[in-house]
C-alpha cells in the first residue's frame, strides 16, 4: 500500500508503541517495505486510543493541512475529525489486501484537511 503512496507517513498508535520489543518488530516490518515510522501518539493522559489519535491530529493540523490522512484501526471511531477517514481492520487478520485497497481509495478520495 505505502509503496503506492511515497509521501505517506506512519504514526503508530497501536499498543505496539508501548512495548519496546513490539515497537522494534513494527519498525523492522515496515522498513522491509522502505517505510519509516515518523511518530507515535501519546501513551498516557488520555482515556482511549481514539482520544490519543484525535489529540495527535489536533496538535498536527498545521502540518497536515496540505495533506490527507487516513486512520487504519480495529476500533470504532466516530469523532468529527475522523469522519470519512477511518478504514477498519479485523484485529485477528490485520492489514490484508482488501483493507489495503480501501486505504488507497480513501487517500485518493479524501480532500486535504482544512
Amino acid at each position: 500500500v505505502l509503496s503506492q503512496l511515497p509521501k505517506a507517513q506512519v504514526v503508530l498508535s497501536s499498543s505496539w508503541r508501548k512495548d519496546e520489543a513490539l515497537f522494534l518488530e513494527a519498525t523492522q516490518r515496515l522498513e522491509e517495505h522502505q517505510v519509516r515510522i515518523s511518530g507515535t501518539t501519546a501513551t498516557s493522559g488520555y482515556e482511549t486510543r481514539v482520544d490519543e489519535i484525535c489529540a495527535y491530529l489536533e496538535a498536527s493540523m498545521a502540518r497536515l493541512s496540505a495533506a490527507s490522512f487516513v486512520v487504519l484501526d480495529d476500533q470504532a471511531m466516530d469523532e468529527e475529525i475522523l469522519r470519512g477517514r477511518v478504514v477498519y481492520t479485523d484485529p485477528s487478520v490485520g492489514l490484508e489486501e482488501a483493507v489495503a485497497a480501501r486505504v488507497l481509495e480513501r487517500f485518493q478520495s479524501v480532500p486535504p484537511s482544512e
